[in-house]
């Protein structure tokens, strides 16, 4: 069951501490560096958003912490993920669900806390706007999940500066197969979704 907690979470999993009613999800995986300086902005960050944005560090202990490195092809730690409840970051296409995020993970932006703050609301505007959900749709009624990118990098005159820093090798655009937060009716309560089925 997802918690109504909306500041930032020092150790979360995914079954216990992830809720279900916020628009955007900020995961930090950590790793052997710390940045602590950016640590202390995501933190900051977290707690002025409310329900806007979930800012959650992801617990090492976590029972689900392998396949989320799965998931969001993590193989440099320390990592940040953003992603978007199911009405604005996922899909269902051939009866599977998948799920846009943005990943950095990149030692040259994370040390930059400056930089790498001003990407990640940036990168919260991209899901805001609704122009992630925009090209998974055009993908999705081609018929070609495959096509998601390159559709999302036709949106680039509609990002206008956002679209700028997509460019950038620091940040990678993806699709999570068989992951999805599925944001909770008003009044009713749910949980994030993790479909075994598919690759």
């Amino acid at each position: 069951m997802g918690i109504k907690m909306v500041a930032a979470v020092p150790s979360v999993h995914l079954k216990r501490d992830v809720p279900d009613n916020c628009n955007v999800y900020l995961f930090y995986f950590p790793g052997h560096e710390r940045y602590e300086a950016l640590e202390k902005e995501l933190t900051r960050w977290g707690e002025e958003t409310g329900n806007n944005l979930f800012v959650g560090f992801w617990g090492l202990d976590d029972p689900n912490y392998n396949f989320l490195t799965k998931q969001f092809k993590l193989s440099d730690m320390p990592a940040i993920v953003m992603t978007g409840n199911s009405s604005i970051a996922s899909i269902e296409s051939s009866g599977r669900w998948n799920t846009a995020y943005l990943r950095i993970d990149s030692e040259h932006l994370l040390s930059n806390t400056e930089g790498a703050m001003d990407c990640l609301e940036r990168s919260y505007n991209l899901f805001n706007r609704e122009l992630i959900a925009e090209a998974l749709k055009q993908a999705h009624k081609a018929d070609n999940m495959a096509r998601f990118l390159s559709i999302l990098w036709k949106l680039r005159d509609a990002l206008g500066p956002v679209g700028e820093f997509l460019d950038r090798r620091d940040i990678e655009v993806g699709l999570a197969p068989n992951i999805y937060i599925k944001l909770a009716k008003p009044g009713a309560e749910g949980e994030e979704e993790t479909p075994t089925t598919g690759g």
